[in-house]
């Protein structure tokens, strides 16, 4: 099977990951480091997207989606944001629709991009769907990182990186390279994909190449 968007636990100890096999179709899985052993999480074939674990480990969020014409559309009709144990257990949806979903600093909410083209935003929901926020509007802001503190958010907007304060305040401010409501500094050219921070809140990483 193919393997894809791995995501370290908070210890380091472990490695959440998805799969792939035409035959087998997606899954989730988890990676010991140390024994070298791994177990499935997801309990049905589906396409399974951005496990990432909460703060202390003990949840695992992911998104769900749909099918498409390479392959095929079995298993696609439960979609959007999970919740569940990291020790495994039943999944929780807290939102039908949803990508890249990850946890709040506190492990409290889940933060994930809805939308598409010029119409996305980040929103956030506590662990049971409940309290449904917009945080962000995104025009052409193309992905979106909060730090692991919680202060900061990372974008990437026509292949240039940003990092600006994340607010506090209780709507929707538009996120973009020209805002004016919160100080953005530019990171640099060619950001690349995979936009993620590391477990200090200080550092970004990326990926540029095939």
């Amino acid at each position: 099977a193919f393997e894809y968007q791995p995501s370290f636990s908070p210890d380091g100890g472990k490695l959440l990951y998805t799969v792939w096999s035409d035959a087998d179709m997606g899954a989730l899985r988890e990676l010991d480091l140390a024994s070298g052993q791994t177990r499935t999480l997801s309990t049905q074939p589906g396409f399974y997207y951005g496990p990432r674990y909460s703060p202390d480990g003990s949840r695992i969020v992911y998104s769900r989606q749909g099918g498409g014409g390479l392959t095929g559309s079995l298993w696609s009709g439960t979609r959007g944001v999970f919740v569940m144990p990291a020790a495994g257990g039943a999944p929780v949806q807290v939102a039908k629709d949803g990508a890249d979903p990850h946890f709040s600093a506190d492990g409290q909410r889940v933060f994930f991009l809805t939308g598409g083209g010029l119409e996305k935003k980040l929103q956030s929901v506590g662990l049971a769907g409940e309290r449904p926020r917009d945080v962000f509007s995104l025009k052409y802001v193309d992905h979106v990182a909060i730090s692991p503190d919680g202060k900061s958010v990372a974008f990437t907007e026509l292949f240039n990186g940003y990092v600006a304060p994340l607010p506090l305040t209780g709507g929707a401010i538009e996120l973009s390279k020209d805002t004016t409501a919160i100080p953005v500094t530019k990171l640099g050219t060619d950001m690349g994909s995979y936009l993620h921070w590391g477990a200090d809140s200080r550092t970004l990483h990326w990926m540029v190449g095939n």
